[in-house]
């Protein structure tokens, strides 16, 4: 038996397409031009989802360890002071501290969200949440890493 486009099982996205198709047929209009045209108009959307889909090609998804590193990096070039435990530190000497926490972690973290809630904002020993000082203003670090995240 021969297929017609009303006995093909069509993907909702297509349905707009075959309800279209079926009332030119009922219509009694010329089959073949329907369906040449059914054709020539599956193909251009064909042709235009996959030139959407080609240009996110270039995207890679990021990863945790990506997120990190880039974190690492806006720390290493801010102007910002860190706070630990009461302690304020440089730039480099948090950068420092904070690469030993992701070594010793980056094998139980699942996300950056774990990473920025987890890792880096407060301390494992006493619980204290670390500070970021830029200029003036005075943020949690946890804040601060979600900025500069939102930012990328």
């Amino acid at each position: 038996m021969p297929m017609s486009i009303t006995s093909v099982s069509i993907k909702p996205i297509w349905n707009p397409l075959a309800k279209v198709m079926r009332n030119l047929m009922q219509q009694r209009v010329d089959k073949k031009a329907v369906k040449y045209s059914a054709s020539v108009l599956c193909a251009a959307m064909l042709m235009i989802s996959s030139v959407s889909f080609a240009d996110n090609s270039d995207q890679k998804p990021t990863t945790v360890e990506d997120d990190v590193s880039y974190l690492v990096e806006q720390m290493l070039e801010s102007d910002c002071h860190f706070e630990r435990n009461g302690t304020t530190y440089t730039r480099e000497e948090a950068v420092e501290h904070l690469k030993n926490k992701w070594d010793y972690a980056k094998n139980k973290v699942e996300s950056t969200e774990m990473f920025i809630n987890e890792v880096a904002s407060k301390s494992w020993f006493t619980g204290r949440e670390y500070k970021v000082i830029c200029g003036n203003g005075e943020h949690t670090s946890q804040q601060w890493f979600q900025q500069q995240l939102e930012q990328q």
